[in-house]
């Protein structure tokens, strides 16, 4: 905050004052008539400051002033008196924060008086916590996430601490990964300042049970499934629960607040394409779109793609999908199910295959065979629903 200066005096342009008493012109008693003597115009006392210097910055609000005064002359500030010493004084002064003037002057026996200005700077320590909120989550809200993001805003330059948990500061912005209990939770952060100051933002949340199943809201905006496009690159939105991740053929969406953003590459014919979304706590949705990708001469070609890789079921099953030639013939084969599609009129193929009888833990072989020649081999393991890094 700026501080006034004090001053003490009204500032003048002229550091000395000389008390004068003009005398008439006189004439000599000698005769000589018409010759004017003067008395010598009397002056002020001498006044020096030896320390400090002027424009001096100090960071505590007493300061000692020293000098030194014309025998016999007293130095005061304002109507105080300074402590002297012979021609030496010396005064403790009061400082404001920020700039001081300081005017002394120094009064002689006859009353003649001269001034001196002194300028000082006293830094006062800053005292003042930073500026610091919590913009996100609103507060008394409720969510089912053990682990929640919290964002806000605080002085640059300052660090954020939940408990020992320290947040990620960003120019003026922060976010930190806050857990949460079952139930009412009162989150208290403090943020520091480079002084040490400390400001605290207080956050009421409560964490309400969820379905261990239940995944982050997810959803596709546009396009429309099973719309068609003569765009070989298509953007896909949606909306997603805040604080999530959305991916798609290894790639990430761009997401902003619950808005997602990707560019997908599109084959010849219909498209099948898989999204996911990752909330904080780590559970997953999954959507899927499909779009035809029209062209003047679509070129088939063998595809095969495996959906899940494991299953935890009590009869563990897999999704395989590709594209082909229209009207040739698919066959899934493995030790433990098998299934047979044709290529539909667009060139894609599903098929759903069943593993009934499936060891549990143990990885086998499951191909993909078409009629036009190709192959290509996939791997699966049934999880016996412990989980075992399947994805349903």
């Amino acid at each position: 905050a700026t501080q006034e200066p004090r001053t003490t005096e009204p500032l003048e342009t002229h550091p000395a004052e000389t008390k004068t008493d003009a005398p008439d012109a006189q004439k000599t008693d000698r005769g000589k008539s018409g010759q004017d003597e003067k008395k010598d115009e009397p002056h002020g006392p001498r006044l020096a400051i030896s320390s400090p210097e002027p424009g001096t910055h100090v960071e505590r609000p007493t300061l000692v002033v020293e000098g030194v005064v014309s025998e016999g002359a007293v130095v005061f500030l304002g109507d105080v008196a300074a402590e002297q010493d012979g021609t030496a004084w010396s005064m403790t002064v009061e400082l404001e924060p920020g700039k001081n003037r300081l005017y002394f002057k120094a009064i002689d026996a006859e009353g003649n008086k001269t001034k001196k200005a002194l300028y000082v700077w006293y830094d006062a320590p800053d005292t003042e916590g930073p500026q610091f909120e919590i913009t996100s989550p609103r507060n008394g809200s409720e969510t089912t996430y053990a682990v929640i993001i919290v964002r806000g805003k605080v002085e640059a330059g300052s660090k954020v601490l939940l408990g020992d948990i320290a947040g990620v500061v960003d120019g003026e912005k922060w976010e930190l990964k806050a857990p949460l209990d079952l139930g009412k939770n009162e989150l208290v952060f403090v943020a520091f300042d480079e002084a040490g100051n400390e400001s605290t933002a207080t956050l009421l949340i409560t964490r309400i049970e969820k379905d261990e199943s239940e995944g982050p809201r997810f959803s596709i905006t546009s396009p429309a499934n099973k719309s068609e496009t003569d765009d070989q690159y298509i953007r896909v939105t949606g909306k997603v629960a805040e604080g999530s991740r959305v991916y798609h053929d290894g790639g990430e969406a761009h997401v902003e607040g619950t808005d997602w953003v990707t560019e997908v590459k599109l084959r010849p014919g219909w498209n099948e394409l898989w999204f996911k979304a990752v909330d904080q706590n780590g559970d997953k949705t999954k959507l899927w779109l499909k779009v035809y990708l029209v062209t003047d001469d679509a070129e088939y070609k063998f595809t095969a793609e495996q959906k899940y890789g494991s299953c935890g079921d009590e009869v563990p099953y897999d999704i395989f999908y590709g594209t082909g030639k229209p009207g040739s013939v698919i066959e899934v084969g493995s030790p433990f199910g098998d299934g047979r599609t044709e290529v539909d009129k667009h060139g894609h193929w599903e098929l759903k295959v069943f593993f009934e009888g499936a060891p549990v833990g143990e990885k086998f072989n499951v191909t993909v065979y078409a009629s036009t020649g190709e192959t290509k081999a996939f791997h699966f393991i049934a999880t016996g629903g412990d989980g075992g890094g399947g994805d349903h």
